[in-house]
């Protein structure tokens, strides 16, 4: 789940149990989508920052790649919604 207004990507169980929350701060300020990769890594979008940033399961920072734009190589213009394949 992710928390557009409290900077945040939030994980619960399946029964609605909280379990972690982790990103937020200046660096991902605002959320949007999220996917799971086959490795149990959690991807996430930023919207108002245009990148996109890669989480391992307890939710450490791997990898973030874009900036804001639309016509060059690795930028992205307000991107929403991922998808793991």
């Amino acid at each position: 789940m992710i928390g557009p207004y409290n900077q945040r990507i939030e994980e619960f169980t399946s029964n609605g149990v909280f379990l972690q929350a982790f990103g937020g701060g200046f660096s991902f300020p605002s959320p949007y989508g999220t996917t799971v990769d086959f490795l149990g890594n959690v991807w996430g979008v930023d919207y108002n920052l245009s990148h996109i940033v890669e989480f391992n399961g307890p939710g450490a920072r791997l990898f973030q790649f874009g900036t804001i734009g639309a016509f060059f190589s690795g930028q992205f213009y307000y991107p929403t919604y991922i998808v793991a394949k």
